[in-house]
This record gives C-alpha cells, sequence and structure tokens, in this order.
C-alpha cells in the first residue's frame, strides 16, 4: 500500500474487487466486517460505520454506490460520503478510493 508498510485499515464496499487485499500484508483489519451488501439492515451497517470511522486509513469500492429500492444501504452510503468529506483525504486508484484520516 502506498501509504506504508504496516498500520491499521477498514473497508466499505461490495465484495467486487479482485484482490482488494492485495499488498496488505502488514496491514491489520480494524473492523469484523469487511464487505457491505445493499440487503442489511440499517442496525447491522451503522455498526459498519461506527467501526470504519475509527479506523485511519479506508479503503472504498467503487461499489459503495446507491441502489434503487434500499434505502437503509444508500443511507449508508450517504453516512460514509459525509465522514469522507469532514475527516478524510481520498485518493482515487482504478476504482477504489484509499483515504487517510486528516489530522485534527
Amino acid at each position: 500500500m502506498a501509504l506504508g508498510a504496516s498500520g491499521s485499515y477498514a473497508r466499505f464496499g461490495l465484495n467486487d474487487e479482485n484482490g482488494g487485499a492485495r499488498g496488505l500484508g502488514g496491514w491489520k483489519l480494524a473492523c469484523p466486517r469487511f464487505q457491505q451488501y445493499p440487503f442489511e439492515s440499517a442496525d447491522l451497517l451503522d455498526g459498519v460505520l461506527a467501526c470504519g470511522s475509527t479506523a485511519p486509513v479506508l479503503i472504498v469500492a467503487a461499489s459503495l454506490a446507491p441502489r434503487p429500492g434500499r434505502p437503509d444501504w444508500n443511507a449508508f452510503v450517504a453516512a460514509v460520503e459525509r465522514r469522507l468529506a469532514q475527516d478524510y483525504s481520498c485518493e482515487a486508484d482504478l476504482g477504489v478510493r484509499l483515504c487517510k484520516r486528516l489530522p485534527k
């Protein structure tokens, strides 16, 4: 990972990436939910956001996008995007955003 040889990260998005964790051998997953789905409950997605928001680095898949007829998912996507805009600096690379927490 371009951000360093080790650290802690969380990930938002579906399981649609080819090798999404490639190159992260020294990195530790900060949250147990590595992938999320539009059919999951608001409570579960709220927990994912709460945990992910504590990570210093986020990997955000292109699949983190609104879906018709999925209000809980769409609220989750909007909440993640708000958090990214407030607390992280992101760079896009091949359909994945790498986001690093801004210093406070």
